[in-house]
Formats: structure tokens, C-alpha cells, sequence
């Protein structure tokens, strides 16, 4: 979804709606192809992304002390979480099909 600013800028967004996975490591496509370059992330350990059916949003937490890990998982655990409540009020049905498929 593109939102229009007042500049007559666009900003790229994704709703959480259509998000249907928050995934832990270097999983995409994108993020694979830059793993090696230069100032990109070289650890699964630091790296996580929202994806959706039509965009994904590629995201690295800091590694400072060996914490970007922990921090990742913090991440993923509650945006998780999030996606979770929202499919419980916003998509009954679907959310009720999903238990079932993990229990």
C-alpha cells in the first residue's frame, strides 16, 4: 500500500493485515543475495522479516555484546504476538482455522 504525503511523496507501507509471517534469520531472497556485501549482516542470529503477500520488510538488529539475538527474538516473539491478537478480533474465522492447525 503506497500513502501519499503532503510533499507529493509516496510512503511504502504494509498493513499488518496482510502480514502472514514473521520469519527469524536470513530467509528472503533479498537478504541472501546481500548477506556477503559490505555492511550488510553476515549472521542469522541478527536478522528477521515481515512478510506479506506482495512486499517484505527485511529488518537486522544491532549486535552489540552478542545481545542482537536476544533482541531479535524479543522482536519476533511480540510482533508475533501482535499478529496474533489482531487475527483473533479482526479475523475470527481465520484465526480459528490457524489453532487448529497448530494444536
Amino acid at each position: 500500500m503506497l500513502v501519499k504525503t503532503k510533499k507529493n511523496s509516496t510512503i511504502k507501507t504494509i498493513p499488518f493485515g496482510q502480514v502472514h509471517s514473521i520469519v527469524r534469520g536470513i530467509r528472503t531472497s533479498t537478504l541472501r543475495r546481500r548477506k556477503d556485501k559490505k555492511g550488510y549482516p553476515s549472521s542469522d542470529g541478527i536478522c528477521f522479516s515481515i512478510v506479506s503477500k506482495r512486499r517484505t520488510l527485511d529488518l537486522q538488529c544491532v549486535d552489540s555484546d552478542d545481545a542482537g539475538e536476544e533482541l531479535r527474538d524479543r522482536w519476533v516473539r511480540c510482533l508475533n504476538l501482535a499478529l496474533m491478537k489482531f487475527r483473533r478480533v479482526n479475523k475470527p474465522a481465520e484465526f480459528k482455522q490457524q489453532l487448529q492447525a497448530h494444536f
